[in-house]
């Protein structure tokens, strides 16, 4: 039971603008802590850079 969360962040210098990608890996059996823990860690990480929280656009 476990989680993966991996980020990469971009910055685009012609633009001024930061790109965020990530994605998850998981195992088989993921507790719901595990998957309460990857989503606040999502949110956060927009939070932090000035993102809306929007579902539609966290993968």
């Amino acid at each position: 039971m476990a989680m993966k969360l991996e980020v990469v962040i971009t910055h685009d210098e012609t633009t001024n603008k930061c790109s965020i990608e990530w994605s998850t890996a998981s195992t088989k059996n993921v507790t719901e802590q595990e998957q309460q823990a990857l989503s606040s860690m999502q949110k956060a990480l927009l939070l932090q850079l000035g993102h809306p929280i929007n579902t539609a656009i966290i993968h």
